[in-house]
């Protein structure tokens, strides 16, 4: 079993759902060296996609922050939230195998 603390998110890759603060704040506070991980299940929409799609835009991001990948956190890719094949208990499996769920929007469209 993987002995490391779980941050796990799952969200449409946008600017609105704050891709771009969590990673901030999350390589802000942690080494390589730190027993974390952070578990990140997204997908971007077919009229919001990026070259490199969102892990690209992740490693920019760390370019920007002149933050070294080699000492950065790790970040686990986990599927695609429009993964047609992701079963109920797979997306369970996903979140229960997480210590904490993680979702800094700068807004929702709901209510």
């Amino acid at each position: 079993a993987d002995a490391r603390f779980a941050f796990v998110s799952s969200f449409r890759w946008t600017r609105r759902k704050g891709w771009d603060v969590l990673l901030e704040a999350y390589w802000s506070e942690f080494t390589r060296t730190d027993a974390v991980v952070l578990r990140l299940r997204t997908y971007q929409a077919g009229w919001e996609r990026t070259p490199g799609g969102p892990k690209g835009d992740a490693t920019g991001l760390a370019r920007r922050l002149r933050k070294a990948e080699a000492e950065l956190p790790e970040v686990q890719w986990v599927g695609s939230l429009s993964d047609a094949e992701q079963s109920r208990a797979a997306i369970r499996d996903f979140y229960a195998a997480g210590d904490v769920f993680v979702l800094p929007t700068r807004g929702e469209g709901w209510g």
